[in-house]
């Protein structure tokens, strides 16, 4: 393979790839807020107006690096965007709201002495029952039990809000699980005892998902009766079904 089938002008792809990853990067480490990202998207807006001017075949030839920029801004634009949103919190209402309504984003992982699940709280409920729409990506921890072993995505649970941030690595050789968990969209987490929560019900905000999931899920128990060594399986689970929270 030579060098020049690798260019942008045979992989087109790539012209969007950068600006998209580019604008992740940028969101990630200045964290704007949602207008400050559309400023990229304005400009390239405005370059691709004197773009389409109805020149010449031979003029907008000449003005194509024009029209490449504008794309790359928006492009770049896109991706700033939907990093932000993905990883936006809510502003948490003002006074007492004791209980989480959460969304189940994924089915429950064995650890030492716990069950892991992450969850995507939808609203919090006062002592009166007044319920406050928010949102908020947080890594629960539930006391092993029957219950909780079989949470999946799709459940809806109750529980009582009292949330703490994942406290940042202070060791610089050791693996850094907050930005690890921050990537994903986490920066809080709570351990639930059994009376502390409450399976609620079950709604799926995708039934595709809820289908990839119940696969995903099938394959994943396939795996595990192969009589594989655990290292093997848990590597395998990994890189097949993107099961990374054990591995």
């Amino acid at each position: 393979m030579n060098s020049s089938s690798l260019s942008t002008a045979r992989t087109p792809f790539i012209r969007l790839l950068v600006p998209l990853l580019a604008g992740i990067l940028y969101q990630e480490f200045l964290c704007l807020p949602i207008w400050g990202n559309l400023i990229p998207a304005l400009c390239g807006l405005v370059l691709w107006s004197s773009f389409i001017k109805r020149d010449s075949i031979e003029e907008q030839y000449h003005k194509r690096s024009i029209f490449g920029v504008g794309l790359f801004l928006i492009v770049f634009s896109i991706g700033a965007i939907l990093h932000g949103t993905q990883n936006r919190i809510s502003q948490q209402p003002s006074g007492f709201y004791p209980i989480a309504i959460a969304h189940v984003n994924d089915k429950a992982v064995e650890k030492t002495n716990s069950y892991y699940c992450p969850v995507t709280i939808t609203a919090l409920s006062d002592t009166n029952g007044s319920i406050v729409k928010y949102k908020e990506k947080i890594a629960l921890y539930f006391e092993k039990g029957i219950q909780a072993r079989r949470l999946e995505y799709g459940d809806i649970i109750g529980f009582e809000f009292r949330p703490k941030a994942i406290p940042p690595n202070t060791n610089p050789y050791a693996f850094d699980f907050a930005s690890f968990m921050k990537h994903k969209g986490i920066s809080r987490s709570q351990y639930l005892t059994g009376k502390q929560w409450k399976y609620i019900g079950e709604k799926p905000k995708s039934n595709l998902r809820k289908a990839t999931s119940d696969l995903q899920k099938h394959l994943s128990d396939q795996l595990q009766s192969c009589n594989l060594s655990k290292n093997s399986t848990l590597l395998l689970r990994a890189l097949l079904l993107g099961e990374r929270q054990e591995f």
